[in-house]
């Protein structure tokens, strides 16, 4: 394929004189010969300095196919237009492929003077850049530059220098992490850095009037023989108004004023004073605002400040108060300008601070819609009940106030509804309310976050640069499947907070979840009394879970650029561990089967951790390839033989393993029938996607997926065989789908619909799972949903 594609491309050569003049060349190559000026081998230093020598050319051939010189498939495209025509499919081939390079003399001379300034910013000083051309083919042409290097200087003594001795000092301070030292090799794109470094330092010390010009080099080739310099960083006194040099003054804040409500339809005619005292610092925040009440109480805009008076100004305090108002969530615009203060003198300089905000939309309500579906999956003989063609529908409808009390506290309403429809739903026959749905489940979660720590005994302590929140949530659900009803409920208390800008914390010291199960259908009841392992009865038990968790997320993301980056979410939870020691102490009751009881309930213990590691390359204008990494393990003790139903791992889903449908992957090889009675979950999971995204035309993307993964049960269970982890049979019993997507990307909104076919399904018996008989059309588990699966 790619033989016919070279002789394509060098057949179409011969078309690319049409789009020539007569004396036209067509640039074929550029080619650099890199030689010392007095014939000596090239050294190393000198190798290292022309690295980047191939950006300074000032024309660049058309691009190949891999790097493969007849293969200029983008020229050829374009040579497949006619240069007489202009009808829309010349355009778009046009469009698509690239005009030829038209070899320019003036051009090539220019890149040698640019190859001659590289070789000098490198220290390899008086080399000199000459060019030849090489005509290749009948209008093709190659220019090669020949670079005549002179010894690379490096760094023999490195000083600083000001006239104030106090920037002196400091200047010898900062050395450790300069890029200017001796021993190193003259580069001027260090001296560069090292001016960048030197300013960002100053500015950070409240030399608020420091600038770049500032600071300049001397260089001295008096050691020109040795091929070593003498450079001298010198930090310059700043030339006044009137054209005196004076000394670099700390700047300290004086006034801060915030207009917290800019609106282009109201005036700010009122002031308000609000004095806030932390151990520190005592600050008066003037606060400009229209004649009517601040919807959002001083207090809480102060608190997220770490701009007080008397402090020296360093810019990494607008940085954290700029990110600490943004966590309040309700603002959409956030500016802060400093201008000198009328109360500034010669001696003590002074600033003042104007904090300008613009209040976002305080209401919002949302909803989002996520349906599936499955097919038959081939001929498999063991049938489940919820991998048999079901419809899945679910909806959350969202509200949302950000500022519920005046101190932007977020409250967030959440009601979910999920149906799961069978086959018979859409037949002509008739069925009763419960019948139509294989599975029900409706619920609702509140939660409230308040932009602060609330913790006793803390005092006035700054949180500011943590961006701490208080989050408190309680919810409920009752679910609906044919064996069984289900109510659970839940409430918990968290703290989170920031410690850099690409990580977050939370911590959930309690949470308490209750699970009351109830109208179980006889058939249930019988299948679990038969069951020999109390693991599965306890899951369609009442239990209590009182679980403590901390979760750690890291992200390189730079939102708005697509710069690739990595994400990673690290979660620690252990449960029933203070409960136990209470009913240890207080020799509380238990059962015939040695369960320990709270308030008549078994409660849960265990310990469970996860890791998710997520990594985005993208490449081309919109193409990305992503890739997901997941590990859980939960590790049920002393009173509980089994992890929760709520804090089990599943397999399939529209987010992890597509080709399955959720809770009907695994555990491991098992390969049963359980009628549908018993949802498929296990102690661990591993999983790994794989997805390249692509675009097609207009708002439209594709994708093409494969997941790999599945759940395992820890230890061995009769009711599951085969589904325990074991490493010699960990590859073995994982699981493999592949398939296609399609997202349509509309404004804020990103629809999926994604079409997963089970590959690998070790649920087969060995000599089933790869049979390509199952690989068919009616195989396929189509899921549509909102956003990307992750």
């Amino acid at each position: 394929m790619l033989l016919l594609a070279a002789v394509a491309m060098c057949m179409s050569s011969c078309k690319v004189e049409r789009f020539l003049k007569d004396d036209e060349l067509v640039l074929y190559k550029n080619k650099y010969r890199v030689e010392m000026a007095d014939s000596s081998k090239v050294t190393k230093e000198v190798k290292d300095a022309v690295g980047s020598k191939k950006k300074y050319a000032r024309q660049k051939p058309n691009s190949k196919v891999l790097s493969i010189d007849p293969i200029r498939f983008k020229l050829w495209v374009y040579t497949l237009s006619s240069p007489k025509k202009n009808n829309r499919a010349n355009r778009w081939l046009r469009k698509k492929g690239q005009e030829p390079v038209v070899y320019s003399e003036s051009d090539a001379r220019v890149t040698a003077m640019q190859l001659e300034g590289l070789m000098e910013s490198k220290g390899c000083f008086r080399s000199k850049v000459t060019f030849d051309t090489l005509k290749v083919k009948k209008r093709d042409i190659t220019i090669e530059y020949k670079i005549k290097a002179m010894p690379r200087f490096h760094i023999e003594k490195a000083f600083v220098h000001s006239e104030d001795t106090a920037l002196t000092e400091l200047m010898e301070k900062w050395a450790g992490d300069s890029y200017v030292k001796a021993g190193d090799m003259y580069d001027r794109e260090n001296l560069a850095k090292e001016r960048t470094r030197l300013y960002e330092n100053l500015l950070n010390e409240g030399y608020y009037t420091a600038s770049k010009e500032l600071v300049t080099f001397v260089v001295d080739t008096t050691d020109y023989g040795n091929h070593g310099l003498t450079v001298t960083t010198v930090l310059h006194r700043p030339q006044g108004a009137d054209g005196e040099k004076k000394s670099l003054k700390v700047h300290r804040m004086d006034n801060i004023y915030i207009y917290p409500e800019v609106s282009a339809n109201e005036e700010a005619t009122d002031t308000t004073i609000y004095t806030y005292e932390t151990k520190h610092f005592t600050t008066n925040y003037t606060f400009i605002h229209s004649a009517k009440k601040m919807e959002i109480r001083p207090g809480t805009i102060s608190r997220a400040l770490t701009l007080f008076h008397n402090q020296r100004y360093r810019p990494q305090n607008s940085t954290n108060s700029y990110n600490s108002l943004l966590s309040l969530r309700n603002f959409k615009y956030i500016d802060i300008k400093y201008n000198e203060s009328p109360n500034s003198t010669d001696e003590v300089k002074l600033l003042d601070a104007t904090v300008r905000l613009m209040r976002s939309d305080q209401r919002r309500f949302s909803v989002s819609l996520e349906v599936n579906n499955a097919s038959s999956l081939g001929t498999k003989e063991n049938r489940n009940f919820f991998t048999s063609g079901n419809f899945g529908l679910e909806t959350t409808l969202g509200y949302q106030n950000k500022n519920l009390f005046g101190g932007a506290e977020i409250l967030k309403v959440e009601g979910s509804l999920l149906l799961e429809l069978p086959k018979l739903v859409f037949t002509n026959k008739a069925l009763k309310f419960r019948d139509a749905f294989s599975a029900f489940e409706g619920g609702l979660n509140i939660s409230l976050d308040v932009p602060n720590f609330l913790l006793p005994f803390t005092g006035n302590i700054v949180w500011q640069r943590m961006r701490p929140h208080t989050v408190f949530t309680i919810g409920g659900s009752y679910q609906y499947r044919p064996y069984y009803e289900r109510f659970p409920a839940n409430t918990s208390l968290a703290y989170t907070w920031t410690h850099s800008r690409r990580a977050r914390n939370q911590l959930i010291p309690i949470e308490l979840t209750f699970v009351k199960f109830f109208n179980l259908d006889p058939a249930l009841v019988s299948r679990l009394n038969a069951l020999s392992d109390l693991r599965l009865k306890y899951q369609y038990s009442d239990h209590f879970i009182m679980d403590a968790r901390y979760d750690y997320v890291y992200s390189t993301q730079n939102i708005g650029t697509r710069q690739n980056f990595h994400y990673v979410h690290l979660t620690a939870e252990t449960a029933g561990n203070f409960i136990h020691l209470m009913s240890l102490a207080s020799n509380g009751p238990v059962d015939e089967n040695g369960i320990r009881r709270v308030w008549g309930v078994p409660y849960s213990q265990y310990a469970r951790a996860s890791i998710e590691y997520k990594n985005y390359l993208y490449w081309g204008k919109k193409s990305a390839f992503v890739s997901r990494f997941m590990l859980g393990v939960g590790l049920p003790y002393a009173n509980s033989s089994l992890m929760p139903y709520e804090k089990a791992f599943f397999g399939g889903g529209p987010t992890t393993m597509r080709a399955w449908q959720l809770r009907r992957l695994g555990p491991g090889s098992y390969n049963g029938n359980d009628g549908g009675m018993l949802e498929k979950m296990g102690d661990m999971t591993l999983v790994i996607n794989l997805e390249q995204r692509f675009p097609i035309a207009w708002v439209l993307e594709g994708a093409i997926f494969a997941d790999i993964g599945n759940v395992w049960l820890i230890h061995k269970s009769e009711e599951f065989p085969d589904g325990e982890f074991r490493f010699n049979n960990m590859f073995r019993s994982m699981a493999i789908g592949a398939g296609i997507g399609i997202r349509a990307n509309i404004s804020i909104l990103t629809l999926r619909l994604d079409f997963g076919l089970p590959i690998y399904d070790p649920g087969y018996n060995k000599e089933y799972r790869w049979r390509p008989e199952h690989w068919k059309f009616s195989s396929i588990v189509t899921n549509f949903g909102f956003d990307y699966p992750f």
